[in-house]
């Protein structure tokens, strides 16, 4: 049998610390992507709240922004609200340090007032890495969160009254064009009440788990995530039976999906904004905790490496 030379033990040696120089910059791109500096446009917030009396035509609006006032400005995060007679709407829109963005709207009319809140955020996303290698790559990215909508309409006689609750999200290319969920699964959901409801006039809809969508890889996507309420009272007078309530919440995590993803890539958002899964802080996806574990790990066998190649080319 012919014996190995030690030339042998010195590659297999140097093809382990070609393997752990590899992981090792990946480490590199992971910590490098963490610290990279935002680039994406920032967030834009909006509320609103309003009470409308529809006999007299009296719009009593109640706010668009974070403070309460007639047409107040603001950051659009907070909450809002307007309280007329038998009838309040509030929206609150929250983009906290540590947490989930959440935002949730409540309406509730009657005695001819109607009540309609609305909150919208809008940010961008892009998966940041190098030059993809076909122009039909696209890379899978989840959006994990719970939607409810739920409304009511106490007296089913006022059949001209209604109620009308709206959540979900929305992703948009840079044409504008709406990007679908794997299956074309529907990213929000709607209840409504009223309209001749006959006897059941209660309404709730929620979705809770994770929609995939395929994005292309360096590329601006608009994100819309929204919540929308409103009531429609009687017209035929100040004195009716009915109220309707309605309300919405939404709370969306956006992640690489664990099988069509690509770590070489990185998911970032619009600068500040909230990206935390709710009631749990923010940590690294689980592809960048594995390949920072790794690369650290093997990065510690350098020394025995290094000391094993300098034993098998010593000369005689």
């Amino acid at each position: 049998m012919t014996a190995k030379q030690p030339g042998w033990k010195a590659g297999k040696s140097l093809r382990r610390v070609s393997i752990v120089s590899a992981l090792a910059g990946s480490m590199a791109i992971v910590l490098g992507s963490a610290a990279k500096a935002d680039v994406l446009p920032p967030p834009t917030f909006l509320e609103s709240a309003d009470v409308d009396n529809v006999v007299t035509n009296n719009d009593l609006f109640g706010c668009a922004g974070s403070a309460v006032g007639i047409n107040c400005g603001g950051s659009g995060t907070g909450t809002i609200g307007r309280v007329s007679a038998f009838a309040n709407a509030t929206t609150t829109l929250l983009n906290p340090a540590v947490g989930p963005l959440t935002i949730s709207s409540f309406a509730h009319g009657g005695q001819s007032l109607d009540a309609s809140a609305s909150g919208d955020a809008d940010y961008y996303l892009e998966l940041v890495g190098p030059a993809p290698v076909s122009p039909t790559q696209t890379i899978g990215v989840r959006v994990d969160f719970t939607a409810q909508a739920d409304v009511s309409l106490s007296d089913p006689s006022e059949f001209v009254a209604g109620a009308l609750g709206r959540a979900g999200l929305d992703i948009f290319r840079p044409n504008g064009q709406n990007v679908e969920a794997l299956g074309a699964v529907p990213s929000d959901v709607t209840a409504s009440a009223g309209s001749l409801c006959l006897d059941v006039c209660t309404s709730s809809d929620s979705f809770s788990g994770s929609l995939l969508f395929f994005l292309q890889p360096n590329v601006q996507y608009l994100v819309d995530v929204f919540t929308s309420v409103g009531t429609t009272d009687s017209r035929f007078g100040p004195v009716g039976n009915s109220f309707q309530t309605a309300s919405a919440e939404i709370d969306p995590h956006f992640f690489q999906d664990p099988e069509f993803g690509n770590p070489l890539y990185t998911l970032d958002l619009s600068p500040g904004i909230s990206n935390d899964l709710p009631g749990v802080a923010a940590v690294p996806e689980p592809s960048s905790w594995t390949m920072l574990g790794i690369g650290i790990g093997l990065l510690g066998l350098l020394p025995a490496v290094r000391a094993r190649i300098g034993g098998s080319v010593r000369p005689n």
